[in-house]
């Protein structure tokens, strides 16, 4: 019996022997599988994040040259995405601040583009129906011109109570509203000739505040002036400033109904560095509808029931060419006001002001005022 067992022990000690030999053998592989990862890990790690790195910066490179050809062919600055190496904790917030900007910029420039692109399409339209209000104008205005000299020949005849004179003059009163229509159209197909002269533009708009006083006075409306005393100087067309003013004075007139009160006043801004000198004219009426305010300066737009839409459009057109603007709100508490911007003329320029108080320019004036008003009563 002590045989078998010695056996069976030096059995089982060699058994227990080789488990611990593979088991230790398995721990130095483990271990030395720990010691590679720990050593090599890393540097894979940074081997393959450098290779991302260099396909991004890639990709953002040719993002680049893409923008900078959409620039040269837009001729504007959309912006460039650039990853500099001292970025390297606030890369990813600035690449994105940097994309965002950039993506913005590129809606912007497709705005203006479709902008641009309707204003075309709409100048294009314009422009036809500018050449055939044209031919029509000057085909109507030499038959009115002598129908009008009839009329006038045959007033001349008849005693001034007759219910036929009563009749003439209604039907000179239609004429002359016809003249103005054309003349409208004319000088919005073509303008006239812009003739600057250095003056003081107070005297302009007193000028015609005084043409419109009665009209003023038969809407029960009153016009309140804060135009100052100081000389405002502009190199200007007064006899274009002029239109201008007669024709938002007689809109905002027309714009009170029931009467109401006309504020008029120029500005000539806190900041002595502006050079633009501000005319404010503000209503007390009901104020332009959102409809008709997105197209208020377009020509043929107009809330009134008689007229062609074409006064504000030149005027806006006035004071563009002469570097100044138009503008029109609805400011609380309500009614509308209109905002005209001129340059002023520049300190050591030479020559007094003239051209305001001229003669010429009186008699144009009272011209384009008779004609604007018989428009506006008929």
């Amino acid at each position: 019996m002590a045989k078998p067992c010695d056996d069976l022990s030096e059995v089982a000690q060699r058994l227990t022997s080789e488990a611990f030999q593979r088991l230790d053998r398995l721990r130095g592989r483990v271990e030395a599988a720990r010691i590679s990862f720990i050593i090599i890990g890393p540097a894979v790690g940074i081997l393959l994040g450098l290779w991302v790195a260099r396909g991004l910066h890639h990709t953002i490179s040719e993002i680049s040259v893409t923008l900078r050809g959409a620039s040269g062919d837009l001729d504007q600055q959309i912006g460039l995405v650039e990853v500099h190496p001292t970025d390297e904790l606030n890369g990813l917030p600035a690449l994105q601040q940097q994309v965002q900007a950039v993506s913005g910029r590129i809606k912007q420039v497709v705005t203006e583009l479709q902008r641009t692109r309707r204003e075309a399409v709409r100048a294009e339209r314009l422009a036809a129906v500018g050449e055939l209000a044209t031919g029509v104008a000057h085909e109507l205005r030499n038959p009115l011109t002598s129908v009008k000299l009839l009329i006038q020949a045959v007033q001349r005849n008849q005693a001034a109570a007759t219910p036929d004179a009563e009749r003439l003059r209604v039907v000179e009163q239609e004429v002359a509203r016809m003249e103005t229509t054309i003349r409208e159209l004319l000088d919005f197909a073509r303008p006239p000739k812009l003739r600057r002269v250095r003056h003081n533009v107070r005297d302009t708009l007193r000028r015609a505040l005084t043409l419109v006083a009665s009209r003023a006075q038969q809407g029960h409306v009153v016009i309140e002036e804060q135009l100052g005393c100081v000389p405002a100087p502009v190199d200007a067309d007064p006899e274009q400033l002029d239109q201008v003013f007669v024709n938002l004075l007689l809109n905002a007139i027309e714009a009170m109904t029931g009467g109401g009160t006309l504020h008029v006043a120029i500005d000539r801004g806190a900041n002595s560095s502006d050079r633009l000198l501000r005319i404010v004219f503000r209503d007390t009426g009901t104020g332009i509808s959102d409809e008709v305010m997105s197209r208020l300066f377009e020509p043929f737009v107009t809330s009134k029931e008689r007229g062609i839409g074409l006064g504000l459009a030149i005027s806006r057109r006035i004071m563009q060419e002469h570097g100044g603007s138009l503008t029109a709100s609805n400011p609380p508490p309500g009614g509308a006001m209109f905002v005209v911007e001129v340059p002023l003329a520049e300190a050591g320029e030479q020559g007094g002001l003239t051209g305001s108080d001229s003669p010429t320019s009186h008699r144009a004036s009272e011209t384009f005022f008779e004609q604007t008003v018989e428009a506006a009563r008929h």
